[in-house]
This record gives structure tokens, sequence and C-alpha cells, in this order.
């Protein structure tokens, strides 16, 4: 059996999402903005560990993700998405904290 490599996730930006990244997400009820880090990314899912709850969130295929946006006052350009890319438009990577 070959090791197979992990599958190709990116947030709703395009950005590429590995395995330890700090995200952002957002909770339905209550509604809120939560942190975590991802432990674990599946072909279909990934899995965001808060320290207090493990969430897991689906992916969609990277050409099936949100339309044209139109801003007040701006314009919006997509960003590529990468072949066979897993999207999860749920999930926004957090830059790293300062002297981390």
């Amino acid at each position: 059996m070959t090791d197979m490599p992990p599958p190709q996730a990116v947030d709703y930006s395009g950005r590429p999402l590995t395995e330890g990244d700090t995200v952002a997400f957002l909770t339905v009820d209550p509604v809120g903005l939560c942190e975590g880090r991802i432990r674990i990314i599946g072909p279909n899912d990934l899995c965001i560990d808060t320290g207090q709850h493990l969430v897991t969130f689906s992916a969609a295929r990277g050409y099936m993700g949100i339309g044209v946006i139109h801003p007040l006052g701006g314009k919006a350009e997509p960003r590529p998405i990468p072949d066979g890319a897993q999207q999860y438009p749920q999930v926004a990577l957090q830059p790293p904290a300062e002297g981390a």
C-alpha cells in the first residue's frame, strides 16, 4: 500500500489549509466567531480542535465555490482555486500571531 499525500484543502479565498493551521469559523447557535487549529484534513472534511470541542466541516469541490459577490462601492475578483482542491467556504485562515 502506497502512502497517499493528504488532500489539498483551501479556505473560501483559495488560500491553502494545512494541518496545524490556526483558523477562524462562524458558529450558528449561538452565533459567534471561534478559533481553533486544524487537526485532520480528510478527503471530504476537516476537523478543527478548539480545545473544548472537535468541530468538523464538509468540503465542496473548488469549482463549486461561492458565486460572484458585489461589494458596495468596490469590486471583487475571484481567486483561482487549484485543480482538485476541496474548498471550505466556512473557514478562514488566520495570520500567525506576532512573535510566534
